[in-house]
């Protein structure tokens, strides 16, 4: 997806914060799916790199979007 593919999501609304440029966002490494922690539910592809439209649909179903039941 390119650069800016979220800018027209309601952030609010999914509960996501957009951090100010230069800040480190930690991103475990994508074995890390099992066990307690951060970890990866669905872990990322080979490219490292998460579909936009396929994260703003994960996003919607957490309890912060809103559609979580």
């Amino acid at each position: 997806m390119p650069l800016g593919s979220a800018g027209g999501w309601d952030r609010a609304g999914l509960g996501v914060i957009v951090p100010e440029p230069g800040h480190v966002i930690p991103v475990p490494p994508a074995e890390w799916q099992r066990g307690p922690g951060t970890k990866w539910l669905v872990p990322p592809g080979p490219t490292g790199l998460t579909d936009a439209a396929r994260l703003r649909d994960a996003l919607a179903r957490t309890p912060l979007g809103g559609g979580y039941a």
